[in-house]
This record gives structure tokens, C-alpha cells and sequence, in this order.
């Protein structure tokens, strides 16, 4: 942990969530508030699920469309996560 601790405090690595994890994470929170916040993120996580799923086989203009939509799907867990991270310092 030290060698990715140095690393990373000069900025030579970039620390990676995995949405299994995020996932996890908005699902205990909606068990436990009934958060719609928690709800829309499962859902959204669950349609970048389903454009990740197997791209053997595609194309590369498909895989390179995959992408683009993965980005964008991406981003809206993520906003929630920053969401629900600030309502839960107040």
C-alpha cells in the first residue's frame, strides 16, 4: 500500500471505483432510507450493465458506440454518488 500511496500522491496513479461496489453501496442506502436518489442510481447502473455486456463479436464501430453510451450512462451514477455524498454532510 505504501508503493500506490506515493504513486499516487504524485500523481503517476488514479484510484478506480468498481460499480459493483457503488452499487452495493446505493442499495444499502435505499434499503435503509428508501432514497429515490438510491433507486435512480441502481437503475442507471443497471443500463451501464447492460451496454457493457459482451462485446465480443462487435464491430469495432459497435464497440466504439458501446463506449460512447458507457460514458454517458457513466456519468449519471456518479453525479448521484456526489449527490448523496453532500446530503450526507449536512
Amino acid at each position: 500500500m505504501l508503493f500506490f500511496n506515493t504513486i499516487h500522491e504524485k500523481g503517476e496513479a488514479l484510484r478506480a471505483a468498481c460499480w459493483a461496489h457503488a452499487r452495493r453501496k446505493f442499495v444499502e442506502i435505499h434499503k435503509a432510507h428508501a432514497s429515490p436518489l438510491a433507486a435512480q442510481a441502481i437503475r442507471r447502473i443497471g443500463a451501464l450493465y447492460e451496454i457493457e455486456r459482451d462485446p465480443r463479436g462487435r464491430s469495432p464501430n459497435e464497440r466504439a458506440a458501446k463506449q460512447d453510451r458507457s460514458g454517458a450512462a457513466a456519468r449519471g451514477p456518479e453525479s448521484l454518488l456526489r449527490q448523496l455524498g453532500s446530503l450526507s454532510k449536512e
